[in-house]
Formats: C-alpha cells, sequence, structure tokens
C-alpha cells in the first residue's frame, strides 16, 4: 500500500537540470499517473468516490476520497484515505482505501474497495503520443513519448461501510518518457 504523500515541487525541473534528469533513470525521466472516479446510488444512498496517484522524477503524490451521501438522513461522510492502493488495468480497475482521522463523519480505519470491470457498454481509448521540445535557453532538445488509456462506462461495485452497492465508473492511465 502507498502512504498518502504530498509532494510540492517543480516537474519540469527536471527537463531544466541534465544533471537531476540524469539522475533519474539513465537521463529519461518518465511520468505516470492513474486514476478512477466511480459514482454509485440507490433510492436511499449516493456514494462518489476518486482516487489519484502520480509518480515522477520529483517523487510521488496521491489521494483518494469517498463522499457518502444517505439520501433518507440527510447524513454525509467523508473518508479521506490515509493509506490506498490504486490500479488501473486493461480490464479491471481497483481502490482499495483504508480511512485517515482527518475526514468528515468517518471513522479512522474504514476500508472502502471499488473494482470496475470492462463490459461490452464500456468505451475503451488507447492514445499514443509523440513530441519534441527545444528549450533554447538551455541549449537543450527532448524527445516525448506517451501512452495513455481511458476507460469509460465500467461497471463497478463499491463496497464501505458493511453495504455493496452497484455503479459506474470511468478509470485512466498514463505514460510519458523524456530522451535528451
Amino acid at each position: 500500500m502507498r502512504r498518502l504523500t504530498f509532494v510540492f515541487s517543480l516537474m519540469l525541473c527536471s527537463f531544466c537540470s541534465p544533471g537531476l534528469a540524469a539522475a533519474q533513470g539513465n537521463g529519461n525521466p518518465h511520468f505516470t499517473t492513474e486514476s478512477l472516479s466511480v459514482d454509485a446510488s440507490s433510492s436511499q444512498l449516493m456514494w462518489l468516490a476518486f482516487g489519484n496517484e502520480s509518480d515522477g522524477p520529483a517523487g510521488s503524490s496521491g489521494f483518494a476520497v469517498l463522499n457518502a451521501f444517505d439520501l433518507t438522513t440527510g447524513e454525509f461522510r467523508q473518508c479521506l484515505a490515509d493509506t490506498f492502493e490504486l490500479t488501473v488495468g486493461t480490464t479491471k480497475s481497483i481502490l482499495t482505501m483504508t480511512a485517515g482521522p482527518f475526514g468528515f463523519n468517518c471513522a479512522a480505519g474504514e476500508v472502502a474497495e471499488f473494482s470496475c470491470d470492462v463490459t461490452k457498454a464500456s468505451a475503451v481509448f488507447h492514445n499514443v503520443t509523440s513530441g519534441t521540445a527545444k528549450i533554447p535557453a538551455f541549449d537543450q532538445k527532448y524527445t516525448t513519448h506517451g501512452q495513455s488509456d481511458q476507460f469509460n462506462n465500467l461497471a463497478c461495485e463499491l463496497r464501505a461501510f458493511g453495504l455493496t452497492l452497484s455503479g459506474t465508473g470511468s478509470a485512466d492511465r498514463s505514460r510519458t518518457h523524456t530522451t535528451p
């Protein structure tokens, strides 16, 4: 499980310094991002969940949150992850989170799992990118290659608070490599 971490740094700095870029995997910095967004509702409940995870030369960051509304009582809960694990795959995406102490009306230690599957009704987009950037001030030229996948209209199951709801979701992942 990944521990919730916030990194406040400028990712672009790896492009500006060849020495830093070289330290990021043989001079080839990379950036990866994964996210999952899920919603489910019934006549009594409405849940919205989101998780995001990013890795790059400056480090890792991410978060996960569950917003839960009880439409009959008006109760609202917001669970913010202390730890979470996010996997976006070609046929299944999963977000598992354990709530920390900073949520609203959500007990620390509450575990929630969101599992989404690609079905016949899902839309899957695979994008490939390539480009060149020149930074005259540093007399540098970079080539960027990237791939991204977007998964829409996923069939999802959300489990939290001892309940299970069915819903829909979307997920995406991207990976970009930069070479001098």
